[in-house]
């Protein structure tokens, strides 16, 4: 559980890093993004880490607890929050372009590129964490095992685009 706090705390951190110093965005070969974007960008990230750390900290209350398709919903939950996190790093490294932005500068398509990399792989703690911390329960250890994979199998595939 310390783990994946960790992680959501590191995932809110950056969302909230993103929003401070959004300003216009210009990717090469894609366009150019306004500030609202990317403060919507960035709010978005902190908005899903911290959902997914409510969700860790209610644990199984009332409906959280409920069983769907043998598994809680709020690790379901959970486990689709840290998805969205992946797919948002796996996107950022699919794009991999040369980044211009006025409040940092520039940054090169290799720097976007292992940002991208560093993110997913950061969100892929999150279900391997529910497959090597949780031996009680096999099913989980099975569910957190197939997303990880999944993600892990996702990785090549947003490298190379």
């Amino acid at each position: 559980m310390l783990v994946r706090s960790a992680i959501l705390l590191l995932f809110a951190s950056f969302g909230v890093l993103v929003y401070g110093l959004a300003d216009r965005l210009t990717i090469t070969g894609v366009g150019v993004l306004q500030e609202g974007a990317v403060e919507l960008l960035g709010a978005q990230m902190a908005i899903i880490a911290l959902a997914a750390l409510a969700l860790m900290r209610l644990g199984d209350r009332s409906f959280l607890g409920r069983k769907f398709l043998g598994w809680s919903i709020g690790t379901l939950g959970i486990l689709g929050l840290s998805i969205v996190l992946c797919f948002e790093g796996l996107i950022a490294a699919s794009v991999a372009a040369n980044l211009t932005m006025a409040s940092i500068g520039g940054l090169s398509g290799r720097t976007v590129l292992l940002v991208g990399v560093g993110l997913a792989i950061l969100a892929m703690g999150i279900p391997a964490s529910y497959y090597f911390m949780e031996r009680k329960d096999r099913h989980l250890m099975k569910l957190g095992y197939a997303c990880m994979l999944f993600l892990f199998f996702m990785l090549p595939f947003s490298v190379l685009m």
